[in-house]
């Protein structure tokens, strides 16, 4: 049988491939500095050749965030939101660097799907799912 592979291993591994692929994607040292810094480091890959690596927002930037378009929010809600969408992922999308300038440049669906994850990343989730995790001492 095949030795088992320790996670340790697997994330070297992982980032090892990755770094074949992309040559400027964080080291494995990178993403661990991350991770002691942050807290929590999410990737998303749509394919073999578009992964984002992102972490979660604090409620203090939300507020901020929401705070700041308030006045928007008033006379355009949909613009708003897509100004929030931005807001997030210029503040959270870690890799690749420039992602969130190119917002212009990507599928149409990255920005809603990435947005979902972040968000989910940090907490929000929806009412139904919420209920079904919560338990009883």
């Amino acid at each position: 049988a095949a030795p088992v592979q320790t996670p340790e291993e697997k994330k070297r591994e992982f980032v090892a491939a990755l770094r074949e692929r992309f040559h400027d994607a964080p080291t494995y040292e990178k993403l661990d500095e991350w991770k002691r810094g942050i807290g929590r480091v999410r990737f998303f890959p749509f394919s073999d050749d578009e992964i984002y690596f992102f972490r979660p927002f604090r409620n203090a930037e939300f507020k901020g965030w929401v705070q700041s378009l308030q006045q928007t929010a008033q006379t355009n809600p949909a613009v708003a939101e897509e100004l929030l969408k931005e807001r997030i992922l210029s503040a959270c999308i870690l890799w690749p660097p420039r992602a969130a300038e190119d917002i212009s440049t990507m599928f149409a669906g990255t920005i809603d799907t990435l947005v979902d994850q972040i968000r989910e990343a940090s907490n929000f989730i929806a009412p139904q799912e919420a209920a079904m995790m919560v338990g009883e001492w």
